[in-house]
Parts: C-alpha cells; structure tokens; sequence
C-alpha cells in the first residue's frame, strides 16, 4: 500500500529520553497504527546542557490537507 500524508493522523505512542553534563543529547520517537500499515519515526538532539530527562505520552494528530505540491496526483484525503 502507498502511505501518504493522512497516515500522519491518528493516535500515536510517543517517548525521549535524554541527558548530560557538557555535552548532551536527547533522542526521541513514535509509533502509531495508520489505514496503510504502521507509521513509525524519530529524531536525535545534540547540543550542551546540564541535566537528564525523560517522557512518554500518547498524542492525537489530526490532518486536514490543503493543497498538492508539483501538480502531483491528489491521493485520499487531498482534493
């Protein structure tokens, strides 16, 4: 299946974890079911800081396209 923009909405599991003392870092991700299969992602954050800290939550995204870019082919959700 072709996963587009509109797998970006719904319930999502999200987390990070991070820390340090001079130099630090943080890393963070989420998860979450879509109509196309199971939509995953992360990203990474360094920079200096002096601590450590963690969180999980569980968000709901909304999506509401509004445009196309390129003239590309409208899919579900995009008009």
């Amino acid at each position: 299946m072709q996963k587009t923009i509109n797998d970006l909405g719904g319930p999502f599991t999200n987390g990070s974890l991070g820390g340090g003392w001079g130099p630090s870092a943080s890393g963070d991700f989420f998860t979450g079911p879509s109509n196309n299969g199971w939509v995953t992602g992360g990203g990474v954050t360094v920079g200096a800081g002096l601590g450590a800290g963690g969180s999980s939550s569980i968000t709901v995204t909304g999506v509401s396209p509004i445009g196309n870019l390129l003239g590309q082919k409208p899919t579900s959700g995009c008009k």
